[in-house]
C-alpha cells in the first residue's frame, strides 16, 4: 500500500482538508500496514533495533530475496535466526535445503566449522588449516599445489595401510621414471620397471649408505644383461662383482664372478692356472661336495 497523507488544507481551518474520521482512517491504515510487515499485525517484532550504521534484529525469520549488490554488510547472529528456511544458531549455519553461492567472488569462513552431513561439492578449496573427514574421495586425483610440493602424511602422522588396484602403478620421478606394481593382466607378479628403452637400477642400503661397502647397485641394461656391484673400494662408486648375460638359447648364458666363489668349503680361484681352464663340479646329494680341477684350455 502506499503511504496516505492526511489531507490538511490549504490554510488552517479552510474545511479543504480531510475530516477527523478520514484522517483517523488513514493513520490506522498506515500503522496496519507497518504492524503487519514488521510484526504480528497487533505486535512489532520486540527483536528490532537500529542506530546510524547497524540494524539488529534478534532471533528474526527473514523471507524473500536481498536484491542488490552487497559491497560491505554482515549478518551476526547472536541467537536462533531464520532466513529463508535457513538457521543460523548462534555462528553456526546449518542449510536444510538450497546452498550458498557467490558467482563473483570468494565466501570466506573466519573462526567458524564448516559441517555438512551431505555431499561438499566445489571448484577448488584453499586455505592453511586442517580438512577433515571420514573419507575423501577423488573422482580424477588428488593433487598437490605444485610437483614435489606436498607430502603424503608427516614423520609423526603416517599413514597405514595403501590399497593399489590390480595394474595400477606407483609411478617415481618427475618423468615417472620407474614404476611399481602388481601386473595381474600380463606377469601376475610384482612388477618393477623402467621407462622404454631404458635399464633399471636399485640400490641397496645399509647404514644410509654412510660408509664404503654399505652400498649394492642391481643394473639390468636393456637387453637383459644383468649387474650386480658393490662400492667397498669406494663409497658410492660400484665395481662389478657378478654380471650374468642370458641367451636364447639358455645353455649359452653366463654367469661371470669378478671374484673367488666357495662351495661346500672349496674356493675356485679368482683367475686360471697358466695354462689351463678352471672347471667347477658341485654335487648336492647324497653327500655334498664341491671339486674344481683344470682342464687343457
Amino acid at each position: 500500500m502506499t503511504k496516505q497523507a492526511l489531507g490538511i488544507g490549504t490554510t488552517a481551518d479552510d474545511g479543504s482538508g480531510d475530516s477527523l474520521r478520514a484522517g483517523g482512517t488513514k493513520i490506522n491504515e498506515n500503522f496496519d500496514e507497518i504492524y503487519t510487515l514488521m510484526g504480528d499485525g497487533s505486535d512489532l517484532s520486540s527483536g528490532i533495533s537500529a542506530t546510524a550504521s547497524v540494524v539488529t534484529l534478534t532471533a528474526p525469520s527473514i523471507g524473500g530475496v536481498v536484491a542488490g549488490t552487497q559491497t560491505s554488510a554482515t549478518i551476526t547472529t547472536l541467537a536462533t535466526t531464520t532466513v529463508n528456511g535457513t538457521t543460523l544458531n548462534g555462528g553456526t549455519l546449518a542449510l536444510a535445503a538450497g546452498s550458498i553461492t557467490d558467482s563473483s567472488g570468494a565466501i570466506t569462513f573466519v573462526n567458524e566449522n564448516l559441517v555438512t552431513t551431505g555431499t561438499f561439492g566445489s571448484g577448488a578449496i584453499t586455505g592453511s588449516s586442517t580438512i577433515s573427514g571420514t573419507t575423501i574421495t577423488a573422482s580424477t586425483a588428488f593433487a598437490p599445489d605444485a610437483s614435489g610440493g606436498a607430502d603424503i602424511g608427516t614423520a609423526a602422522l603416517e599413514f597405514g595401510d595403501v590399497y593399489v588396484a590390480d595394474d595400477k602403478y606407483v609411478q617415481f620421478g618427475s618423468n615417472q621414471d620407474v614404476l611399481m606394481g602388481y601386473d595381474e593382466t600380463t606377469t601376475d607378479s610384482l612388477r618393477i620397471a623402467a621407462t622404454e628403452g631404458a635399464g633399471l637400477a636399485i640400490t641397496l642400503m645399509a647404514d644410509e649408505g654412510d660408509d664404503a661397502g654399505d652400498e649394492w647397485k642391481l643394473n639390468i641394461a636393456d637387453g637383459g644383461t644383468m649387474t650386480l656391484g658393490n662400492d667397498i673400494a669406494s663409497a658410492g662408486t660400484y665395481v662389478t662383482h657378478l654380471t650374468i648375460t642370458p641367451n636364447s638359447t639358455v645353455a649359452s648364458s653366463t654367469m661371470a664372478y669378478a671374484g673367488s666363489i666357495t662351495a661346500a668349503g672349496n674356493t675356485l680361484p679368482a683367475g686360471p692356472r697358466a695354462g689351463k681352464t678352471a672347471m667347477l663340479s658341485v654335487r648336492a646329494s647324497p653327500t655334498a661336495y664341491c671339486r674344481y680341477r683344470t682342464a687343457p684350455g
